[in-house]
């Protein structure tokens, strides 16, 4: 119809009023054919409700015509008319051959409103119907994988991978995410190798890295989170599992060298840094790791594994002024770890400052009485203080939690001659 062609050029011309103006005149003389493609015309164009109103008119006179149905159901659902979409998708039949396509349009509706149960038994109805179909198997699997059920959409993404996959789907990819996310690591690997082969997102090759890593395959997980940097080198998240992969590989430099280049990227990484902090004390480098370990605090100051590890090199370095400058600014006590109440009476015992390191070894008591380690210092103090009873029960419980430190019966029998 030569109206509509001429609506069609002035809007593309940007004659978008005069266009419209068109395609409504043209109405009066179109054909219930010419009627649908102005619908479509209408609802591309955004003007929803002129469409709806035509489709209604043309449903009154082909009420079976499912084609109609469904893009009455698709402006329904954009006006946020929900229930009346549900109401019609439920008036086709079972036997129709568009009930499967109807069934899938329910449990995306019900989905979308959070209706998980109905979602699910309408899924599962389709399922029914068509067992073999591997477009509603891919639909429950991908139903169960939003849900958190990634258990129940593992076999699904299985059969749907037996049967030959979606087209313009990398349903092998969906299947390693759903057993990865199962915790099911080494299982999930090849499928993510199969899966790389194909078109894979970036989230795809992170989600492969980290699973090689949580896997225990480290070389796996260089290779792609490499492959992911190279594509990406603002993916910020790769940088703290490549360095850790790098790390437990046994090359330190590269370690250190990935997770620099991920705090450059974002500086305020702070599980990045205290990784970097890690690796540099491990290697001896305490300098370096002094300073990462300061940086991961500046980002957040009670990062306790940071607090525990710069507390820990400064105590071996006799700085004890520092840790009770650290250690002693945590107030509150909901956010207080035992090892920092240890710490900080290491460090008031080495400030002489008896009567505090006192105080902090009964507190630190509470929290660590299996802890050996801090048993056998804590009876040392009370030697010190000339607390023989007392450091005497101490040693033999830390000797009672801790079979090696046979060097303490020695101790308990000099103070009990003494």
């Amino acid at each position: 119809m030569r109206e509509i062609e001429e609506a069609v050029e002035m809007v593309e011309a940007g004659k978008v009023n005069e266009g419209l103006e068109r395609l409504h005149q043209s109405l009066n003389q179109a054909s219930d054919e010419e009627k649908y493609e102005i619908a479509q015309l209408y609802h591309e164009w955004g003007h929803v409700d002129r469409a709806q109103s035509i489709v209604e008119g043309l449903i009154d006179e082909y009420p079976d015509e499912n084609e109609l149905i469904f893009f009455l159901v698709e402006m329904l659902i954009d006006n946020s008319e929900e229930e009346k979409a549900i109401a019609m998708l439920e008036d086709i039949n079972e036997d129709d051959v568009d009930k499967l396509r109807a069934l899938l349009l329910s449990a995306d509706i019900y989905a979308a409103q959070g209706v998980d149960e109905v979602a699910e038994q309408k899924l599962l109805q389709a399922k029914r119907l068509a067992p073999g179909e591997p477009v509603i198997t891919y639909a429950l699997a991908e139903f169960y994988y939003m849900t958190g059920e990634y258990k129940k959409s593992v076999p699904l993404y299985e059969q749907v991978v037996r049967d030959g996959g979606i087209p313009d789907e990398n349903v092998e990819l969906r299947l390693a995410e759903a057993l990865s996310a199962s915790g099911e690591f080494e299982t999930a690997l090849p499928y993510y190798q199969n899966a790389s082969q194909n078109s894979m997102d970036l989230n795809g090759w992170f989600q492969y890295g980290v699973t090689a890593f949580q896997a225990g395959e480290h070389q796996q997980a260089i290779h792609a989170l490499s492959v992911l940097k190279e594509r990406d080198p603002h993916f910020e998240k790769l940088y703290f599992y490549l360095a850790k992969a790098y790390r437990m590989e046994g090359l330190p430099d590269e370690a250190m060298k990935t997770a620099e280049e991920g705090l450059r990227l974002n500086e305020f990484n702070d599980s990045l840094a205290y990784e970097a902090g890690d690796l540099a004390l491990t290697e001896g480098r305490f300098e370096q790791a002094e300073e990462f370990f300061k940086q991961t605090l500046d980002i957040h100051s009670l990062h306790h594994d940071a607090l525990k590890s710069l507390a820990g090199m400064l105590l071996n370095q006799e700085r004890f002024a520092e840790v009770i400058e650290w250690l002693g600014s945590i107030e509150d006590k909901e956010e207080q770890d035992p090892v920092f109440t240890w710490n900080l009476a290491t460090a008031f015992r080495g400030e002489e400052q008896y009567e505090k390191a006192m105080q902090h070894y009964v507190e630190a008591f509470k929290g660590l009485k299996e802890n050996s380690a801090f048993l056998e210092e804590y009876g040392d103090f009370l030697v010190e203080e000339g607390k023989r009873e007392e450091a005497i029960n101490i040693y033999k419980r830390a000797m009672s939690y801790d079979h090696s430190r046979v060097y303490l019966e020695q101790r308990v029998a000099d103070l009990e001659d003494y």
